[in-house]
């Protein structure tokens, strides 16, 4: 009896596409330990502030972190994910890459400048009885810039497919 005999053709793999499956392979272990690592910190981080401020400072925390993330989504609305999308489409788009991202950076600051203003003044109004919550918006509308920023030129880590360099970073 003879062993059954596999006749599916094999698909040649260029030499590109083996090392961009390194690549993803690599990017995807350093993303994981970045990962893991980045989900440690945030427990510390949640012990000390819990233990720091006790119940009701840590539910300002909270609060002040809900309003952020409810604004930032409001600017982020996925633009980063489509200039990635934008950016790794053919090579031949390499020169173009560098008007794409400064029209998107562009138009992202556009977005949310307007946009984390109207929502600090919000929080000013909703929140005056309770200043460090205003105070705690105020600043963090103040650091979201730097974010938005980072946020779209990561889009260029991502069509690059070095993910890895990105959560290194």
């Amino acid at each position: 009896m003879t062993a059954p005999v596999d006749v599916a053709p094999r698909p040649d793999t260029s030499p590109q596409q083996a090392g961009d499956g390194h690549r993803v392979l690599r990017s995807t272990v350093v993303q994981a330990v970045a990962k893991g690592a980045s989900l440690l910190v945030a427990l510390a981080t949640a012990a000390f502030l819990t233990r720091h401020f006790g119940p009701g400072g840590y539910g300002e925390i909270a609060l002040v972190t809900s309003y952020v993330l409810i604004v930032t989504s409001l600017v982020d609305g996925g633009l980063p994910i489509l200039l990635a999308r934008r950016l790794s489409g053919s090579p031949s788009d390499a020169s173009a890459e560098p008007a794409a991202v400064g029209t998107m950076l562009r138009g992202r600051l556009l977005l949310a400048i307007p946009v984390y203003a109207v929502a600090a003044a919000i929080a000013v109004g909703l929140y005056r009885d309770q200043n460090t919550v205003a105070v705690g918006v105020l600043i963090a509308m103040v650091a979201l810039l730097p974010v938005t920023v980072s946020s779209t030129l990561s889009s260029v880590f991502q069509a690059q497919l070095r993910l890895g360099t990105l959560s290194v970073i």
